[in-house]
């Protein structure tokens, strides 16, 4: 499935189930949320790992790699992005950055 697909079938999942904010501002924040949550899972993964402490990464693996790739597509919807394009232009940015060094 292409970013664009996902973009399409998360736009669709929204409209279905999660469509109950009115305004960009609610959903933004709502999405803020998340992300930090994420954050807060990985945070608390490399503070273990930094302590030695085995510890698993099904977490990252499950839960916060696809959350915020859902919550980058929902942001994308919400701005009217095409992520696919959006993407490869950063990627392109970067590139062209770190080949300038």
């Amino acid at each position: 499935m292409t970013l664009s697909e996902l973009q399409q079938q998360r736009r669709e999942a929204d409209k279905n189930y999660w469509d109950n904010r009115e305004t960009i501002d609610e959903w933004t924040r709502h999405v803020l949320e998340r992300i930090t949550k994420a954050a807060d899972k990985m945070s608390d993964f490399c503070s273990q790992r930094a302590r030695k402490v085995n510890v698993s990464d099904a977490v990252i693996r499950t839960e916060v790699i696809p959350d915020l790739l859902g919550y980058a597509l929902q942001l994308a919807n919400l701005f009217e992005l095409d992520v696919e394009e959006q993407y490869q232009q950063r990627v392109n940015e970067v590139r062209a950055k770190i080949e300038k060094r």
